[in-house]
């Protein structure tokens, strides 16, 4: 019988360790650590992705507040818009009266069209003021809602992704034992 050494130095021993074409299991627990740390980061990356769908959420609600913050702020800006307009317009109207009074004009006839135009103009732009002030609060709130219908999405997404994660590293996990 012929007893020839061996690469690894021992009589019919191989002392290099496993083939490069044995399985990684040869190493006994390392398969085992291996397929644990990889369920561990598995686990990990799931908890990673439910927080950042949580946070995703927060950041488009953060932006919906503030759409109807914008909002409010459109209609307390035309209510005092709208009194700083009638006051003009008021002070525009007595203008008018004076100078048709130190004119020696009475009150009738043309003069009172003109101070009838006058008023029903004022009042006309000031409702056209109004108009464009609730359609800017109507696009704000709309902003808003479509804020936040985007955070649910991205909430569900991300947990969606969260979830699949989790279910592929525990099938891996459970196939490889």
């Amino acid at each position: 019988m012929s007893t020839t050494p061996s690469v690894g130095g021992g009589f019919g021993t191989n002392f290099m360790g496993p083939s490069p074409t044995s399985s990684v299991s040869g190493f006994g627990g390392f398969s085992t650590a291996l397929n644990i740390l990889q369920l561990g980061t598995g686990i990990s990356s799931a908890i990673s992705q439910f927080g950042t769908a949580d946070t995703e959420q927060a950041a488009f609600n953060l932006n919906a507040n503030i759409a109807r913050q914008d909002r409010e702020l459109e209609k307390f800006k035309r209510g005092l818009d709208i009194k700083k307009e009638r006051r003009a317009l008021k002070s525009f109207s007595s203008t008018q009266q004076a100078l048709f009074a130190k004119a020696g004009v009475t009150p009738e006839g043309s003069p009172l069209d003109v101070l009838e135009e006058t008023a029903f103009e004022g009042e006309l732009a000031i409702l056209v003021g109004t108009i464009n002030s609730s359609i800017r609060q109507s696009r704000l709130e709309t902003e808003a809602l479509q804020q936040e219908l985007a955070g649910e999405r991205a909430r569900t997404t991300g947990r969606a992704r969260a979830g699949t994660t989790l279910l592929s590293t525990t099938t891996d996990f459970l196939s490889n034992l």
